[in-house]
């Protein structure tokens, strides 16, 4: 099914990535453009391969230039947005003929999935990446941009960098809606090399917008981006004085969340909590701050008012997956598994098909005793992968926990799936699931240090040797006079 749209993206030296994109949309875009600003790769081969219209410019700085380049090439009725590390499910295809059929005509912001190889960013999403480009993420950040609009003459981009179309939409009196396409985007799991690159430009084009479009949000991107490179002292400074020209709305809230970054990196928690405290009433609409606040709470090691702000944030942004998250870790942490099992109930209708619900809800039942829900989480191929990882609610996971159902239970699961289980319980508890395993003189080798005997071990094959010899002795006596002699050293 080919669809009324020209997808319209601006390249430089993308070969590595540009395959994957012009693929996910060949099948049913009308026309596909490619805009090259300079490339010394073989992305215009890649292209031109790939039955793109290729157009080259010269660079000038500008994104919004060669954006506008891309668009004024297009010939279909819809313009949709692409660049060149990111890909486009083929099965949303309906979506996208829904939306285009729509009246009255308008434009869409899509979710943007930043996918990330730790779960350390704000905003952050635990689940599966699409196994297009052979690499590895643990989750995903997700920005909301306007991506597909009307071909009309004068909706185009404006400003030379992190360009946007919202003026000229509500010159041209079309509305914007948001819409559940998802963009999986691999930027942030490229090579440090290109990672650096990027960073550098838009740092020089941040500068520059800052002189030629002064103001609050030209402060805000580029404090962001001296934050990204480092730059702490520079970014809390342009943050401050962003805060004097943003006005209430989701862009002030993001601006208080990452000047209490700078905060905290520059005078430590205290101050960085004490300023989130006196900027949250005017951004308390918006979830950034909340979780900012739940992390560095978090960091200090106050589960429990960290539990406290974190669910009270939860009934105000039920839908806001990030906090649920750190909710229901900070439960976790304090031993509250009822309410652990609740939230990461509510995780698997909130973030449905990433995982991490049903991993977390798993988890805090076999706490409770109830390793079923944690064993089928192993077996099913949608959850497994994710399930294994040190990550999340699996930093809580203990191998007593797994092993409370008793021998019987471990039998009628498998050798497979036990030892699964307890490999992911040696990578959050390695001293633990060791003391489990060591044989047969467990007082004796406890006493004498078990991380001595782990780290004689590479890692890789430690965590075998603890799940294939715990899988092998499953014996409640031996597991009881571990846990014991465990106590016993230490």
């Amino acid at each position: 099914m080919r669809l009324p749209i020209s997808v319209c993206m601006i390249v430089r030296d993308e070969a590595e990535v540009l395959g994957v994109a012009l693929e996910s949309v060949r099948s049913w875009a009308e026309q596909v453009v490619v805009v090259d600003t300079g490339s010394r790769d073989d992305s215009l081969d890649v292209a031109r391969r790939h039955g793109a219209l290729v157009e080259q410019i010269e660079w000038k700085n500008d994104f919004s230039a060669a954006r506008n380049v891309s668009m004024d090439l297009a010939s279909a009725p819809w313009i949709l947005i692409v660049d060149a590390d990111e890909w486009i499910d083929p099965a949303d295809t309906p979506r996208l003929a829904t939306l285009i059929a729509e009246e009255p005509v308008r434009a869409y912001r899509f979710p943007q999935r930043n996918y990330v190889s730790n779960s350390g960013w704000a905003r952050f999403v635990a689940g599966p990446m699409p196994p297009v480009w052979g690499l590895e993420a643990v989750g995903w950040v997700e920005a909301r941009q306007v991506r597909l609009v009307p071909n009309r003459p004068g909706i185009r981009y404006e400003g030379p960098v992190h360009e946007t179309m919202s003026g000229a939409l509500e010159r041209a009196g079309v509305e914007r809606s948001d819409a559940e396409v998802p963009i999986h985007h691999v930027g942030k799991l490229r090579s440090e090399a290109v990672m650096a690159r990027k960073k550098q430009l838009y740092h020089h084009l941040g500068r520059l917008k800052l002189q030629t479009h002064p103001g609050g949000q030209a402060l805000l991107e580029l404090g962001i981006q001296c934050s990204e490179l480092g730059e702490t002292a520079e970014a809390r400074e342009l943050l401050t004085r962003s805060l004097d020209e943003l006005g209430p709305g989701p862009e002030r809230a993001r601006a208080v969340a990452c000047l209490a970054s700078q905060i905290e990196t520059l005078d430590g928690l205290g101050a960085a909590e004490s300023f989130l405290r006196t900027e949250l009433p005017g951004v308390a609409g918006f979830p950034d701050a909340w979780e900012r606040l739940g992390v560095l709470l978090v960091r200090a090691q106050r589960f429990a008012r960290a539990a406290e702000v974190l669910e009270s944030a939860v009934e105000a942004f039920p839908d806001a997956a990030n906090l649920v998250v750190l909710a229901a870790e900070c439960e976790l942490t304090l031993g509250q598994y009822d309410r652990a099992a609740g939230l990461y109930d509510r995780l698997r209708t909130v973030a449905a098909g990433a995982g991490i619900g049903e991993v977390g809800f798993g988890i805090a039942r076999a706490a409770q005793g109830d390793v079923g829900p944690l064993i089928e989480c192993l077996r099913d191929p949608a959850t497994s992968a994710f399930a294994r990882g040190p990550r999340g609610a699996q930093r809580r996971l203990r191998a007593d926990w797994i092993l409370g159902g008793g021998p019987g239970t471990l039998r009628s699961a498998g050798t497979d799936v036990v030892r699964v289980e307890l490999q992911s319980a040696y990578a959050a508890r390695g001293r633990l699931a060791a003391a489990h395993a060591l044989d047969p003189g467990l007082v004796t080798a406890a006493r004498c240090g078990l991380e001595a005997v782990v780290r004689s071990l590479p890692r890789g094959a430690a965590a075998r040797s603890v799940a294939s010899r715990a899988a092998a002795m499953a014996g409640a006596t031996r597991w009881s006079a571990a846990d014991a002699a465990l106590s016993t050293a230490h």
